[in-house]
């Protein structure tokens, strides 16, 4: 067992919501320490899509310049059903400085983040796993970490394993927890998690394509089954297919020429090649609450909805401005609970909203039948939320 450290906070989880988490608590002059088990960032970075709202808590830490400088921006969002365009949404009507949605690959907002951190003389520890949480003191948590290290195993065919070389403990007077769905922060404090909506799943691919409308992202619907297309930097696209279940085969050229020739006809061109491509299963899941005691939740730790508009992530980020910003009044004046009980009431009810669990979508006058038969099947596909996405909604007669 290695020294006990002691920090303000410690941040678990690397990715964006983590990272930016642990960069807000460190502009707030606390003393921070993140954690992630991986051994670095994501080996494939996927493409990612910044709502404008992400654009401006960014611009706030010096971040969004560059980030636009190498992403793709999209300012058309255009639904379809099958090849017949049905309606759009006009993504420059936000009075904001960001009005657009960003693509780029995940890997650069990471890094970005990251760097600045170092700026600040914070790094994050990779291969650290925090295996479990002493929270007898209801002053403080003292946090358990594993270091871990690869060693090469087998004869005659090599593998590696992840095997325990040192152990600390940190005590911290919070854990933020942002390790995504399978959080083990999440469940070392009992969190529930339960499925609330049927699980999703999707076909993905990235390749080579002229996009179809130079700043345009496109959404094919139809009840039950979400198709999405997100042009990025570099004549490159993202597409997802949902599925109702996952196909015999690892989809390749063939299965997305299949697709799209069955899908989405507004595409013209026939892909001859493919980057890469995944299946994805989406558990679509609220966390029952958003942490208790001196254990928070941000992120994917505590929701899962559809990837089509990218809110999770998005919305996390958010999240992670408001709750770190929870923490550090509670450390400046000593009233925990107030502003952890309005953070948790916030969160619940605006996820309950983006996933349509209370009460749904009303239809202005004047509404297609169209329109009305998808109503709640727009929202997770908005890259938006918040008033945001109530401003977008307008668009289509919905609110």
């Amino acid at each position: 067992m290695l020294g006990k450290k002691k920090t303000d906070v410690v941040v678990v989880g690397a990715g964006p919501v983590g990272l930016f988490s642990a960069l807000l608590l460190a502009e707030a002059g606390l003393k921070v320490e993140i954690y992630d088990k991986d051994w670095r960032g994501s080996i494939h970075s996927y493409a990612l899509t910044l709502h404008s709202g992400s654009l401006r808590l960014l611009n706030q830490v010096g971040l969004s310049s560059e980030l636009i400088k190498r992403g793709r921006r999209i300012g058309r969002l255009a639904f379809y059903e099958k090849g017949e365009r049905m309606a759009e949404i006009d993504l420059t009507k936000l009075d904001e400085l960001f009005p657009y949605a960003l693509v780029l690959p995940q890997c650069h907002l990471e890094n970005l983040i990251e760097d600045k951190l170092k700026e600040k003389k914070i790094r994050v520890h990779w291969n650290h796993r925090v295996q479990d949480l002493d929270l007898q003191n209801k002053d403080r948590v003292i946090a358990k970490i594993e270091r871990l290290e690869k060693v090469s195993l087998g004869y005659p065919i090599a593998h590696q394993e992840q095997l325990v070389n040192k152990t600390l403990e940190v005590e911290a007077k919070y854990i933020l927890g942002a390790d995504g769905c399978l959080s083990r922060m999440r469940r070392v404090a009992g969190i529930e998690f339960p499925d609330v909506l049927e699980k999703m799943i999707l076909c993905a691919f990235e390749f080579q394509m002229e996009e179809p409308g130079k700043e345009e992202a496109r959404i094919t619907l139809a009840p039950g089954e979400a198709n999405v297309f997100w042009p990025m930097a570099d004549g490159r696209c993202r597409m997802g297919f949902q599925v109702p279940k996952e196909p015999a085969d690892w989809p390749d050229v063939g299965t997305l020429n299949r697709f799209i020739q069955e899908r989405t006809p507004w595409c013209r061109e026939a892909p001859e090649e493919v980057y890469w491509s995944t299946i994805v299963h989406f558990d679509r899941r609220l966390a029952e609450r958003f942490g208790e005691g001196r254990v928070w939740l941000a992120g994917d730790a505590a929701h899962v909805t559809s990837p089509a508009g990218s809110q999770s992530m998005n919305v996390g980020l958010r999240e992670a401005r408001d709750l770190t910003q929870t923490m550090a009044d509670a450390l400046a004046d000593g009233d925990s609970e107030t502003g952890f009980q309005k953070y948790n009431s916030k969160r619940v009810a605006e996820w309950r909203q983006l996933l349509g669990l209370d009460e749904g979508l009303v239809t202005a006058g004047g509404n297609d039948d169209w329109i009305g038969k998808i109503g709640p099947g727009f929202v997770p596909c908005i890259p938006a939320s918040g008033p945001d996405l109530e401003t977008y909604l307008a668009q289509l007669g919905l609110r």
